[in-house]
C-alpha cells in the first residue's frame, strides 16, 4: 500500500507540472487536456492495482500450475485468489475446484515421483533445511492425513529472492490450492 501512495503523490506532482507549465507558456487548454488524460490513466492504474485479484483468469491458473508440472485437462472453477506484493515480498494463493479425473491424475503423478514420502515417512521442512548454499532447489512430494502435497523451494542465490511453492490436493474435496511466497 505504501508503494501505491508514493505512486499517487508522484503522479499528482506530474499533473501539477503538466497543468501549470503549458498555462505559463500561454496554452491553458493543452494543460487541461493533458491533466484530464493523465488523470484518467492514473485512476485506471489505481483501480487495476486495487482490484487485480478480480482479474485472475483460468488461463493464468493453468499456466502457473503447468510450470509446476501439473496439467488440468478438464474444466475447473476458481474459488478464490489472493495476492499481495509489499515492497520486497510476494505472496500468491489460489484455490481451484477441479474434476475427479484431474484430481486422481495429479495424485497419481505425485505418488509416482521419485522420493515420494507416504503417510508414515519423515518429511523435512524444505525452507529451513537448506543443507548449505550449494543447494539450487529442493522438491518434496508427500502425503499427510488429509491431502497430498508438492513442495518446491529455491533459496536466495546470487541476488535472487528465495522462492517457496506449495501445491495441496485435498483428499476429501476436489480442490487444489497453490501457494507461492518470495522474499
Amino acid at each position: 500500500m505504501g508503494v501505491l501512495i508514493i505512486f499517487i503523490l508522484f503522479m499528482v506532482g506530474i499533473l501539477f507540472s503538466l497543468y501549470f507549465i503549458p498555462m505559463k507558456l500561454g496554452y491553458p487548454k493543452v494543460g487541461k487536456y493533458l491533466v484530464i488524460i493523465l488523470s484518467v490513466f492514473l485512476v485506471l492504474v489505481v483501480l487495476f492495482w486495487v482490484f487485480q485479484d478480480s482479474f485472475f483468469t483460468k488461463n493464468q491458473a493453468r499456466g502457473i500450475l503447468a510450470k509446476q508440472g501439473i496439467v488440468l485437462k478438464d474444466d475447473f472453477k476458481v474459488l478464490n485468489n489472493k495476492s499481495r506484493s509489499p515492497m520486497a515480498d510476494y505472496y500468491h494463493r489460489f484455490r481451484l475446484e477441479i474434476s475427479d479425473n484431474d484430481k486422481n491424475a495429479i495424485i497419481e503423478e505425485i505418488k509416482n515421483t521419485e522420493g515420494f514420502i507416504g503417510l508414515k515417512g519423515k518429511k523435512i521442512d524444505v525452507r529451513s533445511n537448506l543443507r548449505g548454499f550449494n543447494v539450487l532447489k529442493t522438491i518434496q512430494n508427500f502425503e499427510v492425513e488429509d491431502m497430498f502435497v508438492k513442495e518446491y523451494f529455491r533459496p536466495n542465490h546470487e541476488g535472487e529472492p528465495s522462492i517457496y511453492k506449495k501445491i495441496e490436493i485435498e483428499k476429501t474435496l476436489n480442490t487444489i490450492v497453490y501457494i507461492e511466497m518470495q522474499d
